[in-house]
């Protein structure tokens, strides 16, 4: 949930990833990648969940029309023009309690989760476009984990740059996620419930999250540049009324920097 933060919780280092990305696509047939190291700072829904702070690698590669570790495992792009692409790909999700998406995070001392088994990740087919400012991301389970579909419609504007070096964007973004998805995520079956700790069975339908965020990419040199981003989520009612959600809102920050050969 942290698109990126996409907050998808969105998924907020991916998305900073791909932020980076966006200067360096290879149109040649040869290898070029991007590493680098960011802290975070990131406020979850989950019951009993304190600030995390803590340290998020960045790590993709691409060749040709490939890339590998961007905003998917691995990706192709079909089309790839100045104000039109699309790619599709193969990825990982999982925006469950129990994801350990950063390095450095903790899980909740709240005893609603005690005896808790956070859902599996599952692996989709997903399917990336833009048109100008506007972006729309597809994803599907095909792991048989979840079942669900994910879909992320949202407008990314430059406000402010100087040149390529540096650049300033908001960007605003609708996620909505089949009943599948949802109630995979932030329900609760019949097997988990425990009325003694607070867990009680819950259903989930389809859901609509909502974010706004800020970003900005510096490039010091050919080699080295700086990214910086912060994003708020606004959960939809039904995931904010689980009771394993102690709060209808997450907030994030990422400070990073990569270098590219």
């Amino acid at each position: 949930m942290l698109n990126a933060i996409k907050i998808k919780k969105v998924l907020f280092t991916s998305s900073l990833i791909g932020l980076v990305s966006m200067s360096q696509f290879v149109q040649a047939e040869e290898w070029e990648f991007t590493t680098g190291l960011g802290v975070y700072s990131a406020n979850e829904a989950w019951k009993g969940t304190d600030a995390k702070q803590g340290i998020a690698p960045i790590l993709s590669a691409t060749y040709g029309n490939w890339s590998i570790g961007e905003d998917s495992i691995v990706s192709y792009s079909l089309l790839n023009e100045d104000d039109f692409g699309l790619s599709v790909g193969v990825n990982y999700r999982n925006d469950a309690y129990d994801d350990d998406k950063f390095l450095g995070s903790k899980k909740s001392t709240d005893a609603v989760f005690k005896g808790y088994e956070s859902p599996d990740g599952d692996v989709t087919f997903k399917v990336d476009g833009y048109w100008e400012f506007v972006n729309l991301t597809l994803e599907q389970d095909v792991s048989g984990k979840s079942k669900g579909l994910t879909a992320d419609l949202g407008i990314e504007v430059p406000i402010f740059n100087i040149g390529n070096d540096f650049t300033v964007q908001a960007s605003a973004t609708m996620h909505w996620q089949s009943s599948d998805y949802a109630n995979h995520i932030y329900g609760v079956s019949t097997k988990q419930v425990d009325n003694s700790v607070g867990r009680t069975a819950y259903t989930v339908g389809s859901v609509t999250n909502y974010s706004v965020g800020l970003s900005a990419f510096y490039q010091l040199d050919k080699n080295w540049s700086l990214i910086a981003a912060v994003e708020y989520t606004k959960l939809d009612d039904a995931i904010a009324d689980s009771p394993l959600i102690g709060d209808d809102k997450i907030t994030g920050a990422f400070v990073g920097a990569s270098y590219s050969f």
